[in-house]
């Protein structure tokens, strides 16, 4: 997880970017059209278009928050139903004979980050407390996050009701496709 949460993060800021650009480049683009044309109904910015657009915005976020805090959950929860190996990348404690040679009065500890501990043949580092914060956190975040998008989407629902923009929706689908395809196929190695 420690090398996933970077990649998706800078996946995540980088949707925001391109969606914030995306955003202004359409609306000039709406703005210009509809200048020029006669028989179209201009782009009106409303106070509930934008809460609209803040509620597909966080919506987006706290579910991909969610989805962060599930993979930690699961990642955690695996390792205490299969063992440590599966869920955790294991470091090989250091090899005090090798370094004795080199410098025999040298005190060196086993692990640096954890406590040894043995699997099968090899004996490894890890930190219990590594675990056991994953599934906290993760819980957290995943239980949270669902709850705030649960609200959100409610909120929108019932906003949608009254007003229809399929443009917002349609870009809210197509932006979530894509960033959730991209970070699937980069979990999925790991």
């Amino acid at each position: 997880m420690d090398t996933i949460f970077p990649i998706v993060m800078m996946l995540l800021f980088a949707t925001a970017g391109v969606l914030v650009v995306g955003g202004i480049i359409y609306l000039v683009t709406q703005l210009v059209k509809n200048k020029d044309a006669k028989n179209t109904k201009p782009l009106n910015i409303t106070v509930g278009m934008l809460f609209k657009i803040y509620l597909y915005v966080i919506s987006f976020i706290s579910l991909a928050v969610s989805i962060v805090g599930g993979t930690m959950l699961i990642k955690a929860g695996t390792s205490y139903a299969f063992g440590i190996p599966f869920s955790y990348t294991l470091y090989s404690a250091t090899d005090t004979y090798v370094e004795e040679i080199k410098d025999p009065d040298m005190i060196q500890p086993d692990c640096y980050e954890g406590e040894t501990m043995t699997f099968g043949d090899k004996v490894v580092c890890f930190d219990e407390d590594t675990r056991k914060q994953e599934l906290i956190t993760g819980a957290t975040f995943f239980v949270s996050m669902l709850m705030i998008f649960g609200l959100h989407q409610f909120a929108l629902n019932r906003l949608e009701k009254k007003s229809n923009t399929p443009w917002l929706k349609k870009i809210y689908t197509f932006v979530s496709l894509i960033l959730y395809s991209i970070v699937g196929v980069i979990i999925i190695p790991t």
